[in-house]
């Protein structure tokens, strides 16, 4: 984690795993199977957050003074995983190759406590080499929440 400026932040992560799976026999004991897979995965997510202090006048009533708040999230995420297996006596054959890249920004403003929006969108894209599959999201909302 990172505190780049006074209201930009910026956090990422990495993992890396590894595991071997076994299936002996129940009768004899002998190895039947041997299964390894292998994950990796890192994402990256920055905010930046700002005030902007400000107001209205209205006649007969003042200066009616309010605080808008705007926050912008971005998050990066990319995984990795990977396996072969095997029989005894026999290379190891891959089974599994996917991989999954997405990229999520968030916007939300608020302009007081009872008036607040937002803007989400994804874009994710997965790749199952294995079995020769693709697939791709895109989604936008946009949401406001006014409160009586």
């Amino acid at each position: 984690n990172f505190k780049l400026f006074r209201s930009l932040s910026l956090s990422g992560s990495y993992s890396t795993g590894s595991s071997n799976d076994k299936r002996y026999s129940p009768t004899n004991g002998e190895l039947q199977t041997e299964t390894r897979t292998f994950k990796k995965s890192w994402a990256i997510t920055t905010r930046y957050s700002f005030t902007a202090p400000g107001g209205i006048a209205i006649p007969l009533f003042g200066k009616l003074k309010f605080s808008s708040v705007m926050t912008i999230d971005l998050s990066i995420r990319k995984n990795v995983n990977t396996g072969d297996s095997r029989t005894p006596g026999q290379p190891f054959v891959s089974n599994t190759d996917k991989s999954d890249f997405t990229v999520t920004p968030v916007i939300g403003y608020q302009f007081s406590q009872q008036l607040k929006g937002g803007l989400t969108a994804l874009w994710q894209d997965t790749n199952d080499n294995w079995a020769k599959r693709k697939s791709h999201v895109r989604q936008l909302q946009i949401w406001a929440e006014i409160r009586f």
